[in-house]
């Protein structure tokens, strides 16, 4: 059974993205591959005109990537939440 969940935002559109996961430590651990990847490619891939920045809590439990471009800032955000059952809350 899902324990945690992994949010995803974006700033540029209202898009969100949930990620399931069994223990809290995964849940870490997916947050770190996540910003390292998605830094890879805004910086490798993309050929962007842009200055590319992330950062990660001490606890690994929110991280935030801001790709800094001639339009304004585009900024995606990881963070761990809590999964609930319906009226449980």
């Amino acid at each position: 059974m899902n324990k945690v969940a992994v949010v995803i935002t974006y700033s540029f559109n209202n898009h969100a993205s949930v990620v399931l996961l069994d223990s809290w430590d995964k849940a870490v651990e997916y947050i770190r591959k996540g910003v390292e990847e998605e830094y890879r490619i805004d910086t490798v891939e993309t050929g962007w005109d842009a200055t590319t920045e992330y950062t990660i809590s001490n606890d690994g439990e929110y991280a935030e990537l801001i790709n800094h471009l001639s339009d304004g800032d585009h900024v995606t955000t990881w963070r761990i939440g809590d999964i609930y059952e319906a009226g449980a809350v």
